[in-house]
């Protein structure tokens, strides 16, 4: 029997990196509207560039990204991570995280100001300005996971609507409640 119109509680969307997403123009556009994005990427074929990513992020929405190698960050597949607004402006930046992240890379509870697209950058160690290099040779070879959640804040009319709500609920539970204690 199928259920029509039944969501799955943790709907995610899934993307392979696909090249070349090395600089902003070429970035890969993850058109999705799931509020969890995962990309599975890798630095193997192209150890010596960025990897770009594109998406669209609303007014006052919250972003929580994590770049992280499966393998275990050491100092020889040590992503950084970069957060641009559609200009090309820096708006956020990690390195090492430390702690039970290793030295994986993650920007979290950034808020956005405007409704537009937003650009995530990857690369390794030593490549600051994500214009490709950083950590060279060999030990640039790795595969990464980017996640990237997406966190929307009601807007004030959801709040009246949303309040309704409670006091909607409040009032039948007040009702039960006096009902029970007059039988």
């Amino acid at each position: 029997m199928a259920l029509a119109g039944v969501t799955p509680a943790y709907a995610q969307a899934v993307f392979m990196e696909s090249e070349p997403n090395n600089n902003m123009p070429q970035a890969q556009f993850l058109n999705t509207d799931e509020s969890k994005i995962v990309v599975f990427g890798d630095r193997v074929n192209n150890n010596r560039s960025s990897d770009w990513y594109k998406v669209w992020g609303s007014k006052d929405s919250v972003f929580d990204i994590l770049v992280s190698t499966p393998g275990g960050s050491t100092y020889q597949n040590d992503p950084i991570l970069g957060l641009f607004d559609s200009t090309g402006r820096e708006l956020a930046f990690s390195d090492n995280l430390l702690g039970p992240y290793g030295l994986d890379a993650g920007i979290f509870n950034y808020r956005m100001l405007s409704s537009g697209y937003y650009y995530v950058a990857v690369s390794a160690r030593g490549d600051r300005n994500f214009r490709g290099g950083g950590a060279g040779g060999r030990e640039s070879i790795w595969t990464y996971n980017l996640s990237i959640g997406r966190t929307s804040v009601p807007e004030p009319s959801e709040w009246a609507v949303i309040g309704l709500s409670v006091m909607s609920v409040g009032g039948l539970m007040f009702r039960a409640s006096r009902k029970s204690k007059i039988s």
